[in-house]
């Protein structure tokens, strides 16, 4: 589907969201990236639903969750109008999924990546169902160097960076004043 569909307030639109969320069809949403299809560069989703989702069949009782992905950092360029996910991106999307039907205690959480949320989650916001929201941003690495060490650092950087400027203008101009 279209993104829109994810948040969209037309009327029946959401109607349909809300009555989907409320009856507890949807399983999982995954947001893709953009120009992944030849036909438009728009980005899409897939709305995985499911009825089996009490516990009575091959999978894990999951009433109540929806499993979350956020995929639209997935795929590179291969022409300047179409991306491509890779075999390893297509399955680690595929292995997130699986885990969320089949694995029994903690769920799977991915910072900017996956995340499972509660239907009373998603009426939170309004039964939007945009992954972002859920998900979250990637961790970034963090710089285990306390701030006063680290600014330390790099003041005296600064310092050496500006002395060698100096040094050099002054060369310039001694080279310069020998040219006239």
């Amino acid at each position: 589907m279209a993104n829109g569909a994810m948040t969209t307030n037309v009327s029946e639109e959401k109607q349909a969201r809300v009555a989907l969320v409320e009856e507890d069809f949807v399983d999982c949403i995954v947001q893709l990236p953009d120009r992944l299809f030849f036909g438009s560069g728009i980005p899409v989703c897939l709305w995985f639903l499911s009825r089996n989702r009490d516990g009575s069949g091959p999978y894990r009782k999951r009433k109540g969750e929806v499993l979350f992905i956020d995929a639209r950092s997935r795929g590179r360029m291969v022409t300047r109008r179409l991306r491509a996910l890779a075999d390893e991106e297509i399955a680690e999307i595929a292995a997130t999924y699986q885990h969320f039907r089949e694995a029994e205690g903690e769920r799977q959480e991915i910072p900017g990546f996956c995340k499972t949320a509660t239907i009373e989650d998603i009426r939170k916001h309004d039964f939007k169902l945009t992954p972002g929201i859920y998900v979250g941003t990637e961790a970034e690495e963090g710089d285990d160097t306390p701030f006063e060490v680290r600014m330390a650092e790099l003041k005296g950087q600064l310092k050496a960076a500006v002395t060698e400027s100096n040094t050099i203008q002054n060369r310039v101009v001694l080279d310069m004043t020998r040219l006239k």
